[in-house]
């Protein structure tokens, strides 16, 4: 057995308070003044002031154990320490970690696509290999004009997902592999490059929708498939307003497109329609998850 230190960047770097190409990091105040940008697809703000960045006093530092590997995070360097037969499979066991914790954080953070870089790995105290950008988007995603930190917040949500990358379950990790497609596509939205022809526009915004209510229904069930759907509300601990002021409408929308995908080129009112309840049903989602976090913690079951 060997033993490895793999070095990852979490992107993108401005919400740790640190420096990023093209962009603008502040952390929001009443001294930062803005000017409005609207562009074909999206409106946008830019802060007319120079960069603010993160005081030495406020850097992020944690260090936690998961799946016996030492994880230690300082700003955006997210480092991993443990032992393995070979550097082909603690790569991979590596990736696996770092993916998993980032689709965590996503759930807290909101429509903010994180990804990471690898840059380093150390085999028995010795650098091995610097590794190029890969498969992550990295070189897809450059970033915002604008990125305003919340070193406080990103605390706490870190935090949260150091609970629960412990947690393995099955519907947790289906639900956070839809929830990371949906907030990917948003991200999506402030690069003018992808939005060059129109019908993608329209594309991207069934897409986020669906992949957000799809989250819901991982955890909640389809009651056109699942006998046991109201019952799991009480059973997670939700109640009944839930399910008939925050689900029911995304569920009425979300029919709704079974009847107008043929059409949605020619469909402006269902596509504005699709758009307006996407940011609710990001919440819902999240409130969804946490609830059964919650639910798991509780009763310690390994649902299936």
């Amino acid at each position: 057995m060997h033993q490895y230190r793999i070095t990852f960047e979490i992107k993108p770097s401005g919400f740790f308070g640190l420096p990023e190409e093209d962009n603008t990091i502040v952390m929001p105040s009443k001294n930062v003044h803005y000017q409005i940008y609207v562009s074909p697809y999206s409106q946008f703000v830019r802060p007319i002031s120079l960069s603010l960045f993160r005081k030495i006093s406020e850097q992020i530092k944690k260090q936690f154990k998961v799946e016996k590997a030492i994880i230690e995070i300082t700003d955006n360097r997210f480092v991993l320490t443990f032992s393995e037969r070979n550097s082909e499979i603690a790569t991979k066991r590596s990736k696996k970690i770092v993916t998993k914790f980032l689709k965590i954080l996503q759930v807290s953070f909101g429509n903010t696509f994180f990804y990471y870089n690898p840059i380093e790995i150390v085999e028995d105290g010795r650098t091995i290999k610097f590794i190029d950008k890969d498969e992550t988007g990295s070189s897809l995603l450059k970033g915002s004009n604008f990125i305003a930190y919340n070193l406080e917040k990103l605390n706490e949500f870190i935090d949260t997902a150091i609970v629960h990358i412990v947690i393995e379950d099955q519907k947790c990790s289906r639900f956070r592999e839809y929830f990371d497609r949906a907030v990917f596509l948003s991200s999506l939205f402030n690069k003018d490059e992808y939005l060059v022809e129109v019908r993608y526009e329209n594309f991207l915004k069934t897409e986020i929708f669906l992949n957000y209510f799809k989250a819901i229904t991982v955890i909640l069930g389809d009651p056109s498939i699942d006998k046991d759907y109201q019952s799991r509300f009480k059973t997670f601990g939700f109640e009944q307003n839930f399910l008939e002021d925050e689900v029911e409408p995304l569920r009425v929308v979300r029919n709704k497109f079974d009847i107008a995908h043929y059409s949605l080129k020619d469909n402006d009112d269902f596509i504005e329609e699709i758009s307006k309840n996407s940011q609710k049903a990001r919440k819902v989602a999240a409130d969804v998850y946490f609830k059964f976090i919650d639910y798991l913690k509780k009763t310690k079951q390994d649902l299936k």
